[in-house]
């Protein structure tokens, strides 16, 4: 997944809703300026949890230790033995 397009959208998108605070008198303007900086924030958090399964599923695909599967442990008075 590119991850530069939803980021750098959502900058945009933040600083819009900032300038749109910073310049505007009118409660509405500044309140769906508000909600500019808000949706900002939802595309961040939405990328960075995509970004973060992906490398999760990464890192434990990449990992190869084996399975091991004891099918039966039987124990004797003199020692364990392990078959499987």
């Amino acid at each position: 997944m590119q991850a530069a397009f939803p980021l750098v959208f959502a900058a945009l998108l933040f600083c819009v809703g900032v300038f749109g605070v910073l310049s505007r008198r009118n409660a509405v303007l500044v309140l769906m300026s508000v909600e500019l900086m808000l949706a900002a924030v939802t595309i961040n958090l939405v990328t960075f949890g995509l970004l973060a399964e992906l490398l999760a599923r990464t890192y434990y695909e990449s990992q190869n230790k084996p399975v091991y599967a004891i099918r039966e442990v039987r124990q004797t008075p003199e020692r364990v033995v392990v078959e499987g």
